[in-house]
């Protein structure tokens, strides 16, 4: 017997569509109501790439329940419940898929096979735009870009009464449970739960006469891994135009032309405005404002400010730039390109860097790169963010001292 109840079943009701859209919450009730599993529907993908889902449940092979779910209407914010009674013996296994299709046609897949513990225990379905065309073998279900086996270990999955385990889960590394087993993502700052990991050690350099601090190097790509391991979320502490940003990962092509073979220490390049703006506040920082960056490239106000970080004059060499190098040079290397703060490299070629215009403002590019020509290797030197990120442009955080 199938029972089907609208309304928000004491969960998250998260009215948004195309990042992270809530799709729904399902109650699939064992024999005699003594055996409880709570299904969670979610995705990140948006109405261009699918336009319909669809849930399927069936018990040890029997079909008990399907039906078509239009992701973008209202009333499915607040969820839905199901409830299977009498449907077989304590302990039966229970087959959930669900599917978003375009115009019809199936274009991803979510399935999991799981057997009722005495536990109430959360499923976490997730529809996850790392899987879009990717087919998995026969008893297998793609999560976050990886073929995983779809039989879930009850005992592994997460108490649905755990808010904090109601959460997308569409980045970061695949693994069986799905992110069934809590949280597995970070919308806050590293170390502030053991879901955000370890901070990065912070190397900075500054003046008495500026009232902030700034990192020493650009963000290496190693250190930027570890934030995509964190598996970062969007949240209300970004620029309110990069709340919507659910990918952070850089353009591999982008990185491949600035570096290829061990480039853990070259800097982090293919990234965006707020991608790196996430990377920087993760860190517990922020993305530099274009004033901050300049004061720091020219020198402090107290002394005399420079057109280059190291002087007035251009020296070619000095910096990796106007096309001494065939793409980026480790990030932390000391060397001769210093700039006017002692212990600050880098701020004139190797990667051009991002910075904020304001608070939510435009992005732009400054300090030119490993390409640029020595009249835009200068600290007064700013171009527009390029779309998408480029190999060319990296980025480093600012503190608060």
């Amino acid at each position: 017997m199938v029972k089907r109840n609208h309304g928000r079943p004491g969960r998250r009701g998260l009215s948004r569509w195309g990042v992270g859209a809530f799709i729904g919450l399902a109650t699939v009730v064992g024999c005699g109501g003594t055996e409880e599993l709570t299904v969670y529907l979610d995705s990140d993908l948006t109405p261009a790439q699918i336009d319909q889902a669809r849930i399927d449940v069936s018990r040890d092979g029997d079909s008990q329940y399907s039906r078509d779910i239009d992701p973008q209407l209202d009333s499915l914010a607040s969820g839905y419940t199901l409830r299977l009674e009498n449907g077989g013996d304590d302990g039966s296994e229970v087959d959930l898929v669900l599917q978003g299709l375009d115009e019809g046609n199936p274009v991803i897949e979510r399935r999991v096979e799981v057997r009722f513990s005495s536990d109430h225990k959360l499923v976490p379905l997730h529809l996850c735009q790392s899987c879009l065309g990717i087919d998995c073998e026969a008893g297998q279900s793609c999560v976050r870009g990886s073929c995983v086996d779809a039989d879930l270990d009850a005992g592994a999955l997460a108490d649905a009464d755990d808010e904090d385990a109601y959460a997308l889960t569409c980045t970061g590394s695949g693994g069986a449970g799905g992110g069934g087993g809590g949280p597995t993502t970070c919308d806050s700052r590293c170390e502030t739960s053991a879901a955000c990991g370890e901070c990065p050690f912070r190397a900075i350099s500054g003046s008495m006469s500026l009232n902030f601090t700034i990192a020493r190097y650009e963000v290496t790509r190693q250190e930027y891994q570890a934030f995509l391991d964190v598996a970062p979320v969007p949240h209300d502490e970004l620029p309110s135009m990069c709340q919507s940003t659910v990918d952070f990962t850089p353009d591999e092509d982008a990185n491949a032309l600035a570096c290829s073979g061990d480039c853990d220490e070259h800097p982090a390049v293919g990234v965006t405005g707020c991608q790196a703006a996430a990377y920087c506040y993760w860190a517990g920082g922020y993305l530099c404002f274009d004033t901050q960056w300049r004061a720091a490239c020219e020198g402090p106000t107290t002394g005399p400010q420079t057109l280059y970080p190291y002087g007035d004059s251009y020296e070619a060499g000095r910096c990796n730039g106007d096309g001494q190098n065939a793409g980026t040079l480790e990030a932390n290397m000391v060397g001769i390109c210093e700039g006017s703060l002692d212990t600050l490299y880098n701020m004139s070629g190797n990667a051009a860097e991002l910075t904020r215009v304001a608070p939510d403002g435009a992005f732009e590019v400054r300090g030119g790169h490993y390409q640029s020509p020595a009249t835009e290797l200068t600290c007064t030197s700013v171009a527009p963010e390029p779309p998408g990120g480029a190999a060319q442009v990296g980025f480093r955080c600012c503190y608060d001292r």
